[in-house]
């Protein structure tokens, strides 16, 4: 399949006329073309042809043979990229070096680069590229490989006191094929200014060719090195210090996936040992590397002698030939870069082993219940541990993955063992969250987690606030259902649903917040109007929680979010007689509103249900299903594969369609489509036909997967309903414009007062 780039560079914003930004970026061009240069590299070194390559170039001023980069020029690439490479694109690279900045509305931030065209913040709203929606947009319409996008921009915030952006408003006609996984670098953190210099283009430059820890050796080569996304985060992490750099994954593949650079042969790196105190009269350096490689063996020269090694974590030490021991050293060190070490000999000599052993402080390593430990060092080598122990491991950087009893990715991190080793995984410490914290001590816990309940299959090593919510808050809400042990959750200072009239409908919200005093609002509106606004109060001793229960009429729903008094986040909802609408509320890490949505029944009102729904239910350990559903919503909204949450029994359950939630059945259609399993999501929106429930995600679906006849009815709970309304008028209830193209739900930002 082709591969296609659209890179931009500006370094004249010439139109400027009210001193709102720096008329001229010295370096933005010669950054552009810099990556252009790498990657038509990359395709003639992997043999690509031309025939399959896209590379748009647009710049101020104008690289030859490129275009300008107006709106009007970005804007006609972009539709050029759908144009030619619509579900057809494997590679997709995007450069961006120029003006940018956050636009942030009470708290909601979308970050938006700036075209040449720019003149004022009154009048160049239309200027401002929303880079979520373009993601979102690309990731639509050009297919099922890998987008990887480079923004050298500045992400300081204004607000709509100082901008409106409109957005580029372009065609929707998305790809019926699967969809692209993206990878995001950006040069600053959240809030920061990008610096005037080429600081971060000449490091990703130099990444990517494979400097320093850039490479790494990976296990799909044996005589070659590697450049992925991962490594090159790390590598431009640690050389932009104390900058902070931005990164973000959203897709079926995984960052140690990824493969930018092939370096074949191994290339190598200058050590140079001097040697500290009188040389013997011959001595020999001895580098032993942790791959298993034969040890380097170099005849030392006087006091300084240059050594090339292969990249590796290496043993160093200085034998005295006529007596075979160590004369000074030994020492670790990671040879990635050309590097310097001084050896000094040891207090007494010593019988040396040549290569001997790494210096290992002892480490403990904490295991969850049928859990494992990974780590994997910066020579490529793994060591994965399935039982708390105690071992030696040698001292350096690791990357660490951790797994719960089911394989399931709960946690990944870094860790640097020192001199004195180090604990290793367990559960995440939870004593700095405060909602995790006040919910974690009102259940008994151990190193291998929290109990919430023994119907869960064991505890929850996962330290998701989102997931901790989902289930104290489903434990109450089911209530009396069969096949679940409520012991300890029934406990809880929360709201009680046990008393629950027959037909009735309401919303619970469940929040966590890390401010104690934070001030959560929810608004109940249709078609947002007349918001009628609720204060979340919170629940006795449970610090940063906050709940709030509304009754509702049967329905499409909005429900907005107002934290600390300040504009709302709304979304679209839906909910049900015998039904409670429950939603969990918290942060992204860029502060950004992180939200689930479950449609459940009421376990008092079970037999008001349709009698088909009932015995489903009473058939299942519901709140075993929360917690999976929980990881499936996860999974959807990082646009992973729900197979990297759930078991495969588990999948297949959700892909059956028949699931009593119906929010649940229309997240496996949606993923579906997603993978460009057409067939599998007709066959689910059939059989959730019959659960009683049918959102307007039903009539969307029906779109997306073919049936002429199908009609839009309501407001899509997810945003991946809205690809159903193509370039129609979309008549939406809040303005398109407002639409948060980060979420998996159809949401605004800023919309509703």
């Amino acid at each position: 399949m082709p591969y296609r780039a659209l890179i931009i560079g500006i370094e004249n914003y010439a139109a400027v006329e009210d001193g709102s930004l720096a008329k001229s970026l010295p370096g933005t061009v010669k950054s552009a073309g810099d990556f252009r240069d790498w990657l038509s590299a990359k395709w003639k070194a992997e043999g690509v042809a031309d025939a399959d390559t896209q590379m748009i170039v647009c710049s101020e001023p104008a690289l030859p043979g490129g275009r300008l980069a107006t709106t009007k020029s970005i804007l006609s690439a972009v539709l050029e990229l759908k144009r030619d490479g619509q579900g057809s694109t494997d590679e997709f690279f995007f450069f961006f070096s120029g003006h940018g900045f956050s636009f942030v509305d009470n708290g909601i931030r979308a970050d938006m680069l700036v075209a040449s065209d720019f003149e004022s913040m009154a009048l160049s709203g239309s200027a401002c590229l929303n880079l979520n929606r373009s993601i979102y947009w690309l990731r639509q319409h050009l297919g099922p490989g890998r987008h990887y996008y480079f923004v050298d921009a500045c992400r300081n915030v204004l607000g709509k006191k100082d901008i409106m952006p409109t957005g580029m408003l372009l065609p929707n006609d998305p790809q019926t094929t699967s969809e692209a996984s993206s990878f995001v670098l950006q040069s600053v953190n959240a809030g920061a200014v990008a610096p005037v210099d080429e600081v971060f283009p000449d490091a990703l430059i130099a990444g990517l060719k494979g400097a320093g820890d850039a490479k790494t050796w990976d296990e799909r080569f044996d005589d070659a090195m590697v450049v992925r996304f991962d490594t090159l985060w790390k590598h431009l992490e640690e050389k932009l210090q104390p900058r902070e750099v931005y990164g973000t994954f959203a897709g079926t593949q995984r960052p140690e996936k990824t493969l930018f650079s092939i370096l074949r042969p191994v290339p190598t790196s200058v050590c140079t040992v001097e040697i500290t105190g009188t040389p013997p009269g011959e001595a020999t350096i001895v580098c032993a590397g942790s791959r298993g490689d034969p040890s380097v063996s170099v005849k030392a020269t006087g006091m300084s002698t240059r050594i090339h090694l292969p990249p590796d974590r290496y043993r160093i030490s200085v034998f005295d030939d006529s007596n075979g021991r160590i004369f000074a050293g030994p020492v670790n060190q990671t040879v990635y870069d050309d590097v310097k070490i001084a050896l000094r000999p040891p207090v007494g000599s010593q019988p040396g082993a040549r290569g001997g052993a790494f210096d290992s402080p002892l480490s403990n390593i904490v295991v969850p219940t049928d859990g494992s430990i990974e780590l994997r060092d910066a020579a490529g080598l793994t060591n994965e541990f399935r039982k708390a122990t105690h071992a030696r491991i040698p001292r350096g950087r690791y990357a660490a993955i951790l797994r719960d009893g089911d394989s399931r990715i709960v946690n990944r991190f870094d860790v640097e063992i020192g001199n004195t080793g180090t604990v290793i995984g367990g559960v995440a410490d939870w004593a700095g969250s405060l909602p995790l914290d006040s919910i974690a001590k009102r259940f008994p816990t151990t190193d291998h987690g929290v109990w919430f309940s023994e119907s869960l299959g064991g505890p929850i090593v996962d330290p998701d606030l989102d997931l901790w919510l989902a289930i104290i808050g489903a434990g109450k809400i089911l209530g009396s259902a069969p096949n679940i042990d409520y012991s300890k959750l029934k406990e809880l200072p929360l709201k009680e649903f046990t008393g629950r009239k027959v037909g009735s409908t309401a919303v619970y919200v469940l929040g966590g917040f890390d401010d104690v005093s934070a001030r959560l609002d929810v608004g109940l509106s249709r078609r947002a109007k007349d918001v009628a606004w609720a204060m979340a109060a919170e629940p006795s001793g449970m610090g940063g929680v906050r709940e709030c229960l509304i009754e509702a009429e049967p329905g499409e729903l909005l429900l907005s979010f107002r934290v600390d008094g300040i504009a709302a986040y709304t979304v679209a909802s839906f909910a049900a007689e015998n039904r409670v609408t429950f939603v969990t509320l918290s942060r992204e890490t860029d502060g950004n509103p992180r939200i689930s949505q479950y449609l459940l029944p009421v376990g008092a009102l079970l037999d008001h249900l349709d009698p088909k729904v009932g015995a489903l239910l009473r058939g299942r350990n519901q709140l075993y299903d929360i917690k999976r559903v929980a990881l499936a919503e996860r999974a959807f909204r990082k646009r992973q594969e729900l197979s990297s949450a759930l078991t495969d029994s588990d999948v297949e359950h959700l892909r059956s369609g028949e699931w009593p939630d119906p929010i649940v059945s229309a997240l496996a259609a949606y993923e579906c489509i997603r993978r460009g399993r057409l067939g599998d999501a007709r066959g689910i929106v059939e059989a959730a036909a019959h659960n009683g429930v049918l959102l307007p995600d039903f009539d969307a679906l029906r779109i997306l997967t073919g049936d002429a006849e199908a009609k839009i009815t309501g407001v899509p709970v997810f945003l991946d309903g809205l690809r159903a309304y193509g370039d129609t008028a979309v008549n939406l209830p809040l303005p398109e414009a407002n639409l948060d193209y980060g979420s998996a739900w159809t949401a605004w930002l800023s919309a509703v007062k």
